[in-house]
């Protein structure tokens, strides 16, 4: 789908229903007549890459509807200016949806599950004393997530500490190289069933899930232990002092802890933020020689 130079894609959408088939293919076609040459007009720019998705199903064959299609977006388009035309149907649409498990529930069960991007937009509203801020203090534990997800061997990372201290942010960090193929679970209450509906043909999902209970946890992990291409990162809240979640010695399990920020790294956090504190306040906060 991409090339080099301006990509442009465009989605149609048509009521087959309440049309019939060839109605809805005659009004899209009329509705194409010189779409390349109008959108170079409009922008003043010239496309080297056109493609067209569309819900209506079309024939693959170059002189069949596609080709007619074709047509119809290159009319008046000059010939000393190539662009390559790629339309896409319901069919081909379908069959990408169904090899691509993560983007079909992210985009179409958007109630239960979200894209990367979607999550690390949701996480960017929720501000720290009105201000957006960098990771910190935090280098350290991201290295590992980050390694921990390069090896092949390991297939789940579940992160573990307070409510509130960066879990889902880390895990948002750790997996920002692969946004395409990782969801995030919004519904606590998904099944094994549900996780395993994300397991693609080909390549990998990264599944986060936050803060499932216990016991869903570990069956999440058993699972994601008999899948080659399911790989999940587990939030999993604990208390201050309680000791990390056990699943096991299997190495194909890691379990990160998340401690609190050194000092040095929490001024550093509330500067970061914004926050104004009286100086006395600092001093109580922050004495001399620690905690």
């Amino acid at each position: 789908m991409l090339g080099p130079g301006w990509n442009v894609f465009q989605y149609k959408q048509r009521d087959i229903f309440a049309r019939g088939r060839g109605k809805t293919f005659a009004d899209l076609a009329l509705g194409l007549e010189g779409a390349a040459k109008e959108l170079a007009s409009r922008s003043s720019r010239w496309p080297a890459r056109y493609v067209l998705f569309t819900n209506v199903d079309l024939t693959h064959l170059t002189t069949g509807q596609k080709g007619q299609l074709r047509q119809q977006i290159l009319k008046g388009w000059p010939r000393s200016r190539p662009v390559h035309v790629e339309i896409v149907g319901a069919g081909e649409l379908a069959v990408f949806l169904n090899s691509a498990p993560a983007i079909r529930s992210a985009f179409f069960v958007p109630a239960r599950f979200a894209t990367w991007n979607d999550s690390w937009l949701a996480l960017m509203r929720v501000k720290l004393s009105g201000a957006s801020v960098p990771l910190i203090g935090r280098d350290s534990e991201l290295s590992q997530v980050r390694s921990l997800l390069e090896d092949t061997t390991v297939r789940a990372v579940v992160l573990s500490g307070a409510h509130e201290i960066g879990k889902s942010r880390l895990a948002l960090h750790g997996t920002e190289r692969r946004p395409l193929e990782t969801v995030v679970a919004l519904d606590r209450s998904m099944s094994v069933s549900d996780l395993l509906a994300l397991e693609p043909v080909d390549g990998e999902t990264l599944v986060i899930i936050e803060d499932p209970d216990t016991d869903r946890a570990e069956d999440f992990v058993r699972q994601a232990l008999t899948r080659e291409r399911l790989r999940l990162i587990i939030t999993l809240p604990t208390a201050d002092h309680a000791p990390a979640p056990n699943f096991g010695r299997d190495p194909r399990v890691s379990v990160l802890r998340l401690g609190g920020l050194s000092d040095e790294h929490a001024q550093e956090l509330l500067r970061a933020a914004g926050a104004k504190f009286d100086y006395g306040l600092e001093i109580v906060g922050n004495p001399p020689g620690g905690r």
